[in-house]
């Protein structure tokens, strides 16, 4: 492959001196590639050359003797025009070489092969090369072996040249009065140069480095700038970077830092390393702090008209710049013998024991320094770590007062910080001087002219106000004549401020209709002072220029100027809110319509039922009326899903949603409850006998049929009903929602209308809070294992005919009964594939199902009233023998009522058929009962029950 060198041969040239090896001494560290070389190829000349771009020169050669050729005549000058092995198999049969003097002449080169030195950017430096005296060529293993070869001359090229740029680099950090340093991301490390180490006062081994623990001696006002500069710096390719901060050193003092850096990115992208110097500015820095302070002071006194304000400027620039916790400004009396303190800050107990006056002649460093007109600096009394430090305030070569400082040592000792106070003495002591040569009536012309100023300037900004406003501000007089028009009025009304200045307010912008009500507001405000409007914020109408009204918000306030009464009016146009406010009630009641619809039937969905029902309940609770509740259920609606998909079970929801809104009644209420079922809420509809009722549902509902595509026989659908009435003697709507859900699984499912199970429901649901959430709670597990309430109604005749035949009384036969419906509560928190599995139950799944009874009795224990059940809950599968669960309880210490149920509750598992196995017959049952009695059962409860079963045929039908 050719390389193209008309772009290339700068960088190239560039490449070799950055490489450093531009000179033409041969280097030993190349020979053994050399040899290695020849070896390889079986030639007897080989040689490392590099190419500039006048010669060629050799860092290693074997086989001849020469240190450099012209590169008009370098055979390698060619190779390095490609990427890969250039081989001359016979030079004198080659046009580029067959008159070149090392062919023609000595050493009479007949073969040639070479390939490039080739850079990680792409660039020749030179080649690996290797000759003979016959034409031959390569084999493709030597030809492969020499490009490798060449490889490793580039390798050690580079290595040498880091070798060099490290050796200078450590040169020029020995030599630079800046600190140098240098970070590496990959690692987190960062490298730190000897001069840099000295100048935070740190030896070697304790410089941290890592840049978190570098962060950590950063000033912490400035971290996250500096962070911030680092960080963005960093992301931008090959960019550079200035920063300013400061850094504690060594001695605790905090120092100011210049950093310049630059970061190296690879090519894509990535940050490799960034380096840079420091600068320590600290004196640069300190000496800007106070010239900034001077600059700031004389600001400050410039416009100090005031002793006592000099006086504030001084202590407001000396007190941080010295770091002061108490400072003190005194002036000389006219009598120059009393010093007169008239600014004071902190405590400073050793000035005086009198701040207001004192004598010049006082023992203390402030009356020293004015008195003897030199600067005084003493240690404190009361803290060896604070200085007093006290400047005498001169003009014209007398006292004019003094300035005195407390601060610490290190602030006040310094010859920079005593020449920054003289300077700031000589700034205030001027300013003091010309404060007390103020003429008072200069001052008070001076004063007037700069009310004249604010007045203007309090015009110029409320004619700005006016004009930028965006309410329409409008000025009346007692009159009700236009005095004000701004800007915002004429977009909002039409009128311009020239057809509105001198006219009534009421012919411009007031409805007809309204103006007698202005009038009289206007009249009323004059005879009492008050208005309906004013100083308020109400909304009005007004009117356009064209008529077109418009809705307002009105603030009005009266203004008394010169004994006149004015009043100002603040006028928002609210159109644009008033549309934006229709428009969200709009979109509010077109979202809670949709929010109340099933989507896919249009119908209510089941959270607007439970409201419409509430609705409803009320207006029965207030009117005396009635309301009928249907519960609906698609039959075998599964099968439509599992054999047409989905879409044609969608379809048929659809179909049966659109006869049931065409058979009701407009004000009926229609609602999607779930899945496959539907609710009604049907008004006044409760003087119909809920079979007819049910019979004219189903009637209606009867010839409905689907046709799936594709297919020519119709499928009927039908519907099972559950209906209850709610009327005003009845008003626990909750209760009659469960009840016609009820009939409805009794419709669904063949069963009686009316169960002795439902009157204990019934009953307790009227009694005991919580129960119908129990009760509930029993038929999600009935959803889960459709024999868990069947059992539950049998356990509970099987238990309440044990009682009886133990002769227990009615309370205690009604407490069996509850808790029999109850028992299997727990069941709840039974995973599904545990409780209907027919095989085999594992420990796992076995130890899952012995947690149901303690499950079921903290349930039940939630719900006041049922404390008597609990033991039944609890215990109903502990054995007589102790072998059961959840304790062990053996023979009478496990309580009656849960021994009683744990024999009807195995005559019920027993006899009652399961999804997966039949019921065994009832003489096996009984016989099992019988067997297990003494083992397995209380001997007494198994006798009264099988006693009970001979007695009464019916109750063992299953």
């Amino acid at each position: 492959m050719t390389v193209d060198l008309s772009k290339d041969e700068s960088a190239r040239l560039a490449a070799l001196r950055e490489y450093r090896i531009l000179d033409t001494d041969a280097e030993e560290t190349y020979d053994a590639i050399t040899r290695l070389a020849a070896f390889i190829c079986d030639a007897p000349i080989a040689a490392v050359t590099l190419v500039d771009a006048e010669r060629q020169w050799f860092k290693s050669i074997l086989g001849v003797a020469v240190k450099e050729t012209p590169r008009s005549i370098a055979f390698c000058s060619h190779t390095i025009q490609q990427s890969d092995v250039m081989v001359v198999c016979s030079a004198t049969d080659d046009v580029r070489f067959e008159n070149n003097p090392l062919v023609t002449g000595d050493p009479k080169i007949r073969f040639y092969a070479g390939a490039p030195l080739m850079t990680a950017d792409g660039h020749a430096l030179g080649t690996l090369c290797v000759m003979d005296y016959e034409p031959r060529t390569l084999t493709q293993g030597q030809t492969e072996a020499l490009q490798t070869l060449a490889g490793h001359v580039v390798a050690q090229l580079e290595l040498s040249r880091r070798f060099a740029d490290q050796e200078r680099l450590s040169m020029i950090m020995e030599a630079t009065e800046d600190g140098v340093w240098e970070w590496r991301p990959d690692t987190g490390e960062s490298f730190f140069s000897p001069q840099w180490k000295r100048m935070l006062g740190y030896e070697d081994h304790e410089m941290p480095s890592r840049s978190e623990e570098w962060s950590s001696r950063v000033h912490p006002d400035d971290v996250e700038a500096a962070t911030e500069a680092f960080v963005a710096h960093f992301e931008q390719p090959n960019s550079t970077h200035h920063i300013q901060y400061r850094m504690r050193h060594r001695d605790g003092s905090w120092r100011w830092w210049h950093s310049r850096g630059r970061a190296s990115h690879d090519r894509h992208g990535n940050l490799m390393r960034a380096v840079g110097t420091n600068t320590d500015i600290t004196a640069h820095m300190q000496a800007r702090e106070r010239t900034d302070h001077l600059l700031a002071v004389g600001a400050a006194l410039g416009s100090a008209l005031t002793t006592g304000d000099v006086a504030e400027s001084i202590l407001t620039a000396a007190m941080p710049i010295f770091q002061a916790t108490a400072a003190t400004v005194a002036l000389l009396d006219a009598g120059a013998r009393t010093l007169c303190t008239i600014r004071l800050k902190g405590i400073d107990g050793e000035q005086t024991e009198s701040y207001a006056e004192f004598s010049i002649d006082t023992p203390s460093p402030l009356a020293d320094a004015v008195r003897e007109q030199r600067l005084v600096i003493v240690p404190s009394k009361s803290d060896p770590a604070e200085y007093l430090v006290a400047v005498p305030l001169l003009a014209g070569g007398r006292s004019l007062g003094g300035l005195s400082l407390k601060c610490p040592a290190e602030r006040c000792r310094d010859d920079d910080q005593a020449t920054f106070l003289w300077t700031l003495a000589n700034q205030c002591s001027l300013a003091l001087e010309r404060a007390r040569l103020y003429d008072n009536a200069l001052h008070e012309a001076k004063i007037r002219r700069q009310a004249q100023d604010a007045l203007q300037e309090s015009d110029a900004r409320k004619s700005a106000m006016l004009e930028a406003a965006l309410d329409c501000i409008i000025t009346i007089d007692a009159d009700e004549l236009v005095l004000e028009w701004n800007p915002a009025c004429e977009r909002t009304f039409g009128y311009s401020r020239a057809e509105t200045i001198g006219r009534p307010l009421s012919d411009l912008i007031i409805p007809p209709y309204m103006r007698s009500g202005h009038e009289h507001g206007i009249a009323h405000y004059h005879a009492t002072g008050e208005g309906p409007v004013l100083n308020k914020r109400v909304e009005v109408m007004g009117m356009r220029k064209d008529g077109s009204e418009l809705p307002l918000e009105l603030t009005a306030v009266p203004i008394k100027v010169g004994g006149r009464t004015m009043f100002t009016a603040y006028l928002r146009d609210l159109t644009e809110r008033k549309q934006l406010e229709e428009e969200r009630e709009r979109a509010l009641r077109a979202a809670e319509e949709r929010a109340d619809r099933d989507p896919l039937t249009g119908l209510l969905n089941h959270r607007a039922f439970h409201k419409r029902l509430e609705e409803e309940a009320a207006r029965v609770e207030r009117e005396g009326s009635s309301l009928t509740i249907v519960m609906m259920d698609l039959d075998n609606f599964k099968f439509f899903n599992d054999v047409y998909g989905h879409t044609v079970g969608d379809d048929v929801l659809r179909q049966v949603a659109k006869r049931l809104q065409s058979i009701c009644r407009s004000y009926d209420s229609i609602a999607r409850f779930g899945g496959d079922e539907f609710a009604l809420l049907m008004p006044s509809a409760s003087g119909t006998p809920t079979s007819e009722l049910e019979a004219r549902l189903r009637t209606d509902l009867d010839d409905i049929v689907f046709c799936p595509d594709g297919h020519t026989m119709n499928i009927p659908i039908t519907v099972s009903f559950g209906v209850a009435a709610l009327s005003q003697l009845d008003m626990n709507w909750h209760e009659t929602v469960r009840l016609a859900d009820e009939r409805l699984r009794r419709a669904k499912t063949g069963g009686a209308a009316e169960t002795e199970a439902d009157h204990v429901r019934a009953l307790m649901s009227g009694r005991v809070d919580g129960f119908s959430m129990l009760d509930a709670l029993v038929n999600a597990v009935d959803n889960k294992d459709r024999y868990t309430r069947r059992h539950s109604e049998d356990v509970m005749l099987y238990s309440v005919m044990i009682a009886e035949e133990l002769g227990l009384s009615d309370v205690e036969k009604h407490t069996v009964a509850v808790s029999a419906l109850l028992h299997d509560v727990g069941k709840i928190g039974v995973p599904d594939a545990v409780l209907r599995k027919p095989g085999k139950l594992t420990d796992a799944e076995f130890e899952t199902i012995r947690q149901h009874p303690m499950m079921g009795a903290i349930m039940v224990s939630a719900a006041h009233g049922l404390e008597d059940t609990l033991d039944a809950v609890r215990h109903h599968h502990e054995r007589w023998d102790g072998l059961g669960y959840p304790f062990g309880l053996k023979g009478e210490d496990c309580p009656l009522i849960a021994r009683l149920m744990a024999v009807a509750d195995a005559y019920s598992a027993m006899t009652t058929d399961r999804p997966y196995r039949k019921g065994m017959p009832r003489v096996i049952a009984e016989d099992i009962l019988a067997a297990g009695a003494g083992t397995q059962w209380d001997p007494k409860c198994v006798q009264a029950f099988l006693r009970a079963l001979k007695r009464d045929e019916a109750c063992v039908a299953v």
